[in-house]
């Protein structure tokens, strides 16, 4: 796998342009999203920018081995900044995680946290940048005990595509057997710097299951709040993940792929702001806590039966998204009855199991899973307004890959 720096050196002059959407606010301090080869390298002058002295590094353990870290790092130091790095985290973060990132930051005395990785390692960044504004603690935060709040400075940098963690007012974590989530303004970040270069090391299996994740965020959120913004979001980035996410898979190092599907994942997560998730996100939540499967992975492989569950309801949308699909070459649907099973094709092709079988579930569990569908995540702004029964039906047609 070659080096950040020697990427950079082979990527071109439009791949190494930073687009920029920035946020109101101090100019000096550039607030927003910057995507473009080289972003990660601005860390350490967007930190300072905002007055930081010792920033927190929270970050994926994984990321120190593979010499990830190493530009980021290099940029704080560049700008004279003091750091440690906390990368004690699980893939799917339980609330112990979120207390040890904040006495982590709290012993360091850091006055800006920057965090560096995929969701998880996010997460526990927005987390802890809101305990450090305070004196609740981020466990009270994240399980609403506390109004949740933000002073200290907060840099995100995505090393996956597919989360959209970096653009996103929401946290999530594991507490007592259940997701809690922070959804507030406060976990924002003052700046996304989304560098395709630092999601290369990404294994095809990690880069397969964030990229469905991105789309599962784009369609859903236009399925929860069909508008003309959500629309044009969601349609964007399906054709990029049908066309793209197959050849990042197949080749970690096409740059143009890793651009396309960094840009995909902030689109996705933009739509998935204003409609929220439907069912396949409260099947993943199930799937993370009781198989202990990537996020990712359960949000592709229920995506097209949550959409067949809704397909009279939104048939008109996702007959909008037929030119999308069409564009990528791997599927043609005639309408969109036939819709539902491209995605599936699409996670077949990528490599992610495809059914609840697959993973581990067999018939006995199809009640109980369609149960907690139901009581534990039950979505108000799903399409069509399934009753428990509908779910365990939904459930079992996840078991057996009927569409």
């Amino acid at each position: 796998m070659s080096s950040y720096y020697s990427l950079l050196e082979t990527a071109t002059d439009a791949q190494k342009q930073i687009a920029a959407l920035r946020f109101p606010g101090d100019d000096a301090a550039e607030k927003g999203i910057f995507l473009g080869c080289g972003a990660a390298l601005k860390a350490g002058e967007f930190l300072k920018k905002r007055g930081a002295s010792r920033v927190a590094v929270i970050a994926d353990r994984i990321l120190e081995k593979v010499g990830l870290l190493t530009p980021v790092l290099d940029s704080l130091k560049e700008n004279g900044l003091a750091y440690d790095v906390f990368s004690d985290i699980a893939p799917e973060p339980h609330t112990d995680d979120l207390a040890a990132a904040e006495a982590f930051a709290r012993a360091l005395s850091a006055d800006a946290v920057l965090g560096v990785g995929g969701g998880s390692s996010l997460d526990t960044a927005k987390v802890t940048a809101c305990a450090l504004s305070g004196e609740a603690s981020s466990v009270d935060l994240i399980t609403g005990k506390a109004p949740v709040s933000r002073t200290v400075p907060l840099i995100l940098l995505p090393t996956t595509s597919g989360t959209g963690s970096e653009v996103s007012p929401y946290a999530v974590a594991s507490h007592e057997g259940k997701k809690v989530f922070i959804s507030s303004p406060a976990a924002i970040a003052d700046a996304a710097l989304v560098d395709p270069l630092m999601t290369v090391t990404m294994p095809p299996s990690v880069t397969a299951c964030t990229g469905l994740d991105a789309l599962t965020h784009a369609v859903e959120g236009m399925c929860g709040c069909p508008n003309p913004f959500t629309k044009a979001l969601a349609k964007e980035a399906t054709e990029i993940v049908f066309s793209s996410l197959p050849a990042a898979v197949a080749e970690p190092e096409n740059l143009d792929a890793r651009t396309k599907m960094s840009y995909a994942s902030v689109l996705g997560m933009m739509a998935y702001t204003q409609g929220g998730g439907l069912y396949a996100h409260s099947a993943s939540y199930i799937i993370t806590l009781q198989k202990n499967k990537p996020h990712g992975l359960g949000c592709g492989l229920t995506l097209p039966y949550t959409l067949a569950l809704n397909l009279a309801e939104i048939r008109d949308l996702l007959t909008g998204l037929i030119p999308a699909i069409k564009a990528s070459g791997l599927a043609a649907p005639a309408s969109a009855d036939e819709v539902p099973a491209a995605f599936l094709a699409l996670v077949k092709k990528v490599g992610v199991p495809a059914t609840l079988a697959e993973i581990g579930y067999t018939e006995a569990d199809v009640p109980a899973f369609g149960h907690a569908l139901f009581a534990d995540y039950y979505r108000a702004k799903n399409p069509k307004k399934a009753d428990e029964a509908d779910l365990v039906a939904l459930a079992g047609r996840m078991l057996t890959g009927t569409i």
